[in-house]
């Protein structure tokens, strides 16, 4: 966090933009001791992983603001180091088409000045830090290639967004001809090695003609691969965690998909996707990459699996996780 590039940053903005910018340099000097592991020893560290941010109505502020509000009465009490957002943290078709807006400020631009509004929300942006990815609901309900033009137009002006509200960096608008920065990329979070993994904007055109269809790009997806082989522990013995955070749930897959491959369309996850699914966690086989926790929301639902990838012998070669926020 650059303190100087952020208040520079504040300068400009609309005032009712300023709920991003409530941070002082204590702000930054806490997130920096908060993300930076203690010299001697690695103490005991509580990450809260969130997704699917209910959209505050007329009548349902409260409810709307619940588990924030429960969420920042145990930061205040030091809890809790970091939170990541993992999708919809608006829901720009909150009406599913009824009344959904169409003009982009209506659209995009009333759900983030609601969600910033959110007391609870703006302390904790004060308090630790925050990571947030994209999922469908900041474009459009289950976004893919492939949609009609109206969605094409919404999702250039939902990226746009995305990239002004919730990483605070209105340079980088998806404009039309200009090379866009990709959205995934590796961090660390309470010392911990952690890579945000877009599983949205990078998917390709899938229907029943394309059994090759992924869910990243190849570049994305070498680019998690190395990261993994770089940050696994040195030994089998040593116990750290490799954080994978990605909206889309990686496994368990929905039994649709499961038991009828067929179906494997109508699913939105990385099931719908088989080739990127076997690329992922074969490389995991081969490389017997350790200590993988993949970390998900989009899915309304929690669930926290362990899985083992073993070769035609049966020999473990990898073990890992994937928990599943609702």
């Amino acid at each position: 966090i650059d303190a100087a590039a952020l208040n520079e940053w504040i300068a400009t903005q609309p005032a009712h933009e300023l709920a991003l910018a409530c941070v002082t340099d204590r702000d930054v000097q806490r997130t920096r001791t908060a993300i930076s592991p203690q010299p001697g020893h690695q103490a005991a560290t509580s990450l809260v992983v969130c997704s699917c941010q209910f959209p505050a109505g007329l009548i349902d502020a409260l409810p709307a603001g619940a588990s924030l509000n429960a969420l920042s009465q145990q930061v205040e009490k030091g809890h809790i180091a970091a939170v990541l957002m993992l999708g919809d943290q608006i829901y720009a078709d909150a009406t599913a088409g009824l009344l959904d807006p169409s003009r982009m400020d209506d659209r995009y631009q009333r759900p983030y000045e609601d969600l910033f509004r959110i007391p609870a929300l703006r302390s904790l942006m004060r308090s630790i830090p925050i990571r947030m990815m994209l999922d469908d609901h900041e474009i459009v309900e289950n976004w893919e290639p492939g949609g009609n033009r109206r969605e094409d137009v919404w999702f250039g002006q939902g990226l746009a967004a995305y990239w002004r509200y919730q990483r605070a960096d209105a340079q980088r608008f998806a404009l039309p001809g200009v090379s866009r920065k990709p959205l995934h990329g590796a961090y660390a979070v309470c010392g911990f090695p952690l890579y945000m993994a877009d599983t949205r904007t990078e998917r390709t055109l899938r229907n029943a003609h394309t059994p090759h269809a992924t869910i990243m790009s190849g570049t994305q997806m070498a680019a998690i691969q190395a990261w993994m082989l770089a940050n696994q522990a040195p030994t089998a013995d040593t116990q750290r965690p490799l954080f994978v955070a990605c909206p889309a749930m990686i496994l368990p897959r929905p039994l649709a998909a499961r038991d009828h491959p067929d179906d494997r369309l109508q699913s939105d996850s990385w099931a719908g996707y088989p080739v990127s699914m076997e690329a992922m966690l074969g490389y995991m086989a081969q490389a017997r990459i350790r200590g993988v926790v993949f970390l998900s929301g989009d899915e309304h639902l929690g669930n926290c699996a362990e899985f083992t990838l073993r070769d035609g012998a049966g020999t473990v070669l990898s073990r890992g996780y994937s928990i599943h926020v609702p």
